[in-house]
């Protein structure tokens, strides 16, 4: 088989990016270097049907090109993705930004690691985690404004998602001598209706739902 390496990388974590903008370059030299062996064989498998005068002799070898030839496009296919142009890594995204680079300079892929994470800064979701005591007061489809000290002034309107069918405790045990409860919630999920792309993914925000 073949392995490709990364030659370059474009962008840092926490980086916005647009369309079409190079996130990291791919060695592929090894994967050429198979396309090509691939494509000779075909080649040659060609050259000796032409040689072939029996019909039944001629069909076989036909099946052993279709089948190199399917080989050879299942190949060429793994490069055929929105986000690879070229060479490049490229984000095929209209606006977002890089939260995880999966690799170096001169890392090799693999399959367990992705090549790149990005958020989308338009589709960014709240989650947020309700007190317990709330678990009956949330409700999907329930309006809420979302505002950010990071933005003085401005708010956002969305709406609940999702909410959690079960209370999560965040602490595993509590001290005998604590004299509050463990800080247990129920997760929930908030759509943002007019997100203008400037909340940023993991910063902290506060909610007011609407009851």
């Amino acid at each position: 088989m073949f392995s490709v390496g990364i030659s370059d990388v474009f962008v840092k974590e926490g980086q916005e990016v647009k369309k079409g903008d190079k996130l990291l370059a791919l060695n592929l030299n090894d994967f050429n270097a198979y396309v090509n062996k691939e494509q000779n064989e075909i080649d040659i498998e060609n050259l000796k049907k032409d040689k072939i005068t029996d019909e039944d002799q001629k069909k076989l070898e036909q099946k052993t090109i279709d089948g190199l030839t399917d080989e050879l496009n299942a190949t060429k296919n793994k490069l055929n993705q929105s986000y690879i142009s070229g060479n490049n890594v490229i984000c095929d995204m209209d606006d977002a930004v890089v939260t995880n680079i999966g690799y170096s300079k001169g890392d090799t892929l693999n399959s367990q690691v992705k090549i790149v994470k990005l958020e989308d800064l338009k589709n960014i979701q709240v989650v947020a985690k309700a007190p317990e005591e709330n678990i009956n007061d949330i409700k999907v489809g329930q309006s809420v404004t979302i505002s950010s000290q990071a933005y003085s002034g401005k708010t956002y309107k969305g709406k609940v998602t999702y909410v959690g069918k079960s209370v999560i405790s965040s602490s595993a045990s509590v001290s005998s001598d604590s004299s509050s409860d463990d800080d247990s919630y129920i997760p929930a999920e908030i759509s943002i209706d007019d997100n203008d792309g400037k909340l940023l993914p993991n910063a902290s925000v506060d909610l007011e739902i609407k009851r």
